[in-house]
């Protein structure tokens, strides 16, 4: 009796600690897969990012379901700051939005301050690129393939050429600048050359026109 009471307990305590493990499993699963799916939605709603036209200019602000928001300096930290939120929210099943005005850069190096939705659909939809609708979120890339290396130049119409030695700086100036050229159609334009750095091999290089960019671009894609 005293021998099949301890086979007991030895099952028991195995099958609550298999019970345990699987519910991790599930959770961790589940954090990753939200995760996931909340980027590809953020880049699918911009068609940005390495299989898209367009590149964020980091930070980046989103709004979680909650109505809390986070501005995040890269991919890296927009996905721990998901993951974070998510471990603190675990039943939540909707994902969070972008926060406007945002900004954009396309192919050529032409930058773009977005003040609501409809503006960015307007802009959006002249990309032609349909990698976005042919595919979920899984097995979609994680970074773009390279970074931009400051400090850059601007064109920006009416104000001439400007250099911005972070990312900070320039999103404040592209805002600035929007606020106070509402009615003019030109757009902000990065100066070549650039420097980018390649994500994979930390390797810079230059890139001397709009063309060698979109090239650039296109070898991302693969």
């Amino acid at each position: 009796m005293k021998t099949l009471i301890q086979v007991l307990a030895v099952f028991c305590s195995s099958l609550i600690l298999i019970t345990s493990c699987s519910k991790e499993d599930v959770n961790v699963a589940d954090v990753e897969n939200y995760i996931s799916e909340s980027v590809f939605h953020l880049e699918r709603e911009c068609n940005a990012g390495r299989m898209g036209c367009f590149e964020f200019v980091w930070p980046l602000t989103i709004t979680f379901p909650d109505g809390s928001s986070g501005t995040f300096s890269d991919q890296e930290a927009l996905r721990f700051g998901i993951q974070t939120w998510k471990e603190a929210n675990p039943e939540a099943t909707e994902r969070p939005q972008l926060s406007f005005p945002l900004d954009i850069i396309d192919e050529e190096g032409t930058l773009f301050t977005i003040m609501d939705r409809d503006e960015l659909r307007s802009i959006v939809q002249e990309c032609r690129r349909t990698y976005f609708q042919n595919n979920g979120h899984r097995g979609h890339p994680r970074n773009s393939c390279f970074t931009i290396v400051f400090p850059v130049s601007i064109d920006f119409p009416n104000d001439g050429v400007i250099a911005f030695d972070t990312k900070e700086d320039l999103k404040a100036a592209m805002r600035d600048w929007r606020e106070n050229n509402q009615e003019i159609s030109e757009r902000p334009g990065l100066v070549f050359p650039i420097t980018i750095e390649l994500k994979e091999t930390e390797e810079q290089t230059v890139i001397n026109s709009e063309e060698e960019l979109k090239q650039l671009k296109e070898d991302c894609r693969g």
